[in-house]
């Protein structure tokens, strides 16, 4: 396979600026694709980063006006609640909302009627219905489902949940996204002149697209494919095997039968780009960067190491951004602030994380004390259980009666990770036992408590294994707050010097490196104040991590995403 090729004469004029009638009619310039969003509290479309930095890139350009038009699914909430049992074993409960009353209207035709659509998945007849949410005159984010009367029951568990399913219902969900939204965009006049793929998931909308553009520009089949995919731009995230999916051929021969028919070509044809590099099964990551004519990184490590592992394609870096609105409270801006202000300020919020834990677990701890945060998804490579090398030490550390800590944990394990369930019990039997007192585990880790816990902490640990954090975007978020770091140089981390703003972690050995701190640095830094009770130098610290926070927006990374990826002619 080689290097993907420069954009065709046609694809430089859909690229031109658009006029300004056709923004006035709110025509986007870009169809932002992705399997989850993060866009609000109390809203279950999201099942981790992914999905929340795909809320800030469509609330970004909100922001900046910038006319883009997002597509995803319509869960309805049924497995999204994180409950743990007193013997610490993870469960999820249905969580019921009001999609009125969060704002969203469903999506009608100029007859009055609601827009549907009708896909033949694999001998399912599965109707699709769409619900659209406006967050500015330019972007406006519609949501597919299929929980409808119309539908049989198992097709309407198909957007019950992120991710629900065995293989062939994570299919049916990726061309519900991919080959629905193509169709609604059609329908509605919207089809944008760039698409961007938030991950291989919804990648599958190559095969809708090149139907639609075969029909108006009388192209062939392969001629039709080799269009769309000159429209198509793609952001990867996970290098972990685990999140880039693959399926049976078989299985995937079956789906795209009738996209092989209507363009005239085997099915063989359609898939070849997606073989998978270890075993022989159709990979979702291949295929979409095959399909795509230039793809981007999340940070620069993560970027390296993507061109390392698919080298036959186009890269380009853009770090991950965060969305200061949604991520930072104002109260700790600090630009104008007084290190008593901002030491008071600070105060609140971890008051205010105190309040927030007590709320979900019932278990009140001193916010004087010295707080640390470890928050993300539980799984194997994020080593939670790397803070827990020596138990009895760090019991020790925490309970000093002068210089008290508190370590404050929340994330969830994916409901198939029967590995990561298990840690988490066993964490929480720590936690309960040899830790009580200051150690907690805050469950359901959603939106709303990472805005406490990013703002309510004073350190953030990130402890990847080296080499397999894409970004982590909580750190900015925390950074933003003034937050210190301590973290494996993974990620956006190593793309800066954080020596004295924060601490960057030994990377074989994170959970010692941590405890060293806590007997040392770390203490004699966050308990050295002065006359007025303040820490100068801990706040010293602090206004440098918001300052390079700064760098690390979503307005930037969608200024990037213009520039690299929409206008690239790589």
């Amino acid at each position: 396979m080689t290097v993907h090729s420069a954009p065709t004469d046609l694809l430089r004029s859909w690229l031109n600026p658009l006029s300004a009638a056709q923004k006035m009619a709110n025509h986007p310039e870009v169809a932002y694709f992705c399997a989850e969003y993060g866009l609000a509290e109390g809203l279950p479309f999201y099942a981790g980063g992914l999905g929340i930095l795909a809320g800030d890139v469509v609330k970004a350009a909100a922001d900046e006006d910038f006319p883009m038009v997002g597509v995803g699914l319509f869960y309805h909430g049924k497995r999204d609640r994180q409950v743990v049992d007193p013997d610490g074993w993870q469960h999820y409960v249905p969580y019921e909302f009001d999609p009125e009353g969060q704002g969203f209207t469903e999506v009608m035709l100029p007859d009055g009627t609601p827009w549907r659509t009708t896909l033949h998945l694999d001998g399912d007849e599965v109707h699709v219905f769409a619900l659209a949410r406006h967050l500015s005159e330019h972007v406006t984010v519609y949501f597919l489902e299929t929980d409808r009367p119309i539908n049989p029951p198992h097709i309407r568990e198909l957007t019950s949940a992120p991710y629900w399913g065995d293989e062939r219902m994570q299919l049916q969900q990726q061309f519900v996204l991919g080959a629905g939204g193509i169709r609604l965009l059609r329908d509605l006049d919207l089809m944008p002149e760039v698409f961007h793929l938030n991950e291989g998931r919804p990648a599958v909308l190559v095969w809708e697209l090149a139907e639609w553009l075969q029909e108006t520009l009388g192209h062939d089949g392969c001629r039709a494919i080799q269009e769309a995919r000159e429209r198509i731009v793609y952001t990867n995230h996970t290098l972990v095997r685990a999140g880039n999916l693959s399926y049976p051929w078989d299985l995937v021969e079956r789906f795209v039968e009738p996209w092989a028919q209507a363009l005239g070509m085997p099915t063989s044809a359609l898939l070849e780009c997606g073989i998978d590099d270890h075993e022989d099964r159709f990979g979702i990551t291949e295929f979409g960067l095959a399909m795509s004519r230039i793809a981007s990184g999340v940070s620069e490590r993560h970027t390296e190491l993507c061109r390392e592992q698919w080298p036959e394609f186009s890269w380009v870096n853009i770090t991950n951004g965060v969305h200061f609105p949604t991520w930072q409270r104002q109260e700790l801006v600090m630009d104008d602030l007084t290190d008593a202000e901002i030491w008071r300020a600070h105060q609140d919020a971890k008051k205010e994380l105190v309040d927030e834990a007590a709320r979900r677990t019932g278990i009140m701890y001193d916010p004087e004390r010295l707080v640390l945060g470890w928050a993300r998804r539980i799984t194997g490579y994020k080593r939670l259980d790397s803070l827990f090398v020596d138990v009895e030490r760090l019991r020790s550390i925490l309970s000093r009666v002068d210089r008290p800590v508190q370590l404050v944990v929340a994330g969830k394990a994916h409901p198939g990770d029967q590995q990561a369930k298990e840690h988490l019990q066993e964490i929480i039997r720590i936690f309960q036992n040899e830790l009580s007192g200051h150690a907690l585990f805050i469950p359901n880790y959603d939106m709303e408590l990472a805005r406490y816990l990013v703002s309510g902490v004073d350190i953030w640990l990130n402890t990847p294994v080296d080499g397999r954090e894409a970004c982590g975007t909580s750190g900015m978020k925390a950074a933003a707050n003034g937050v210190l770091q301590a973290s494996v140089a993974d990620g956006w981390v190593a793309e800066v010097d954080i020596t004295d703003i924060g601490w960057t972690l030994e990377p074989e050995n994170p959970g010692e490196h941590i405890m060293n701190l806590l007997d040392g640095e770390w203490a004699d830094l966050f308990w050295q104040r002065d006359a007025a009770g303040v820490p100068k130098a801990w706040i010293q610290r602090m206004r440098a991590s918001q300052q390079l926070a700064k760098s690390f927006s979503a307005t930037r990374m969608l200024r990037e995403y213009q520039e690299k990826l929409y206008t690239s002619t790589v």
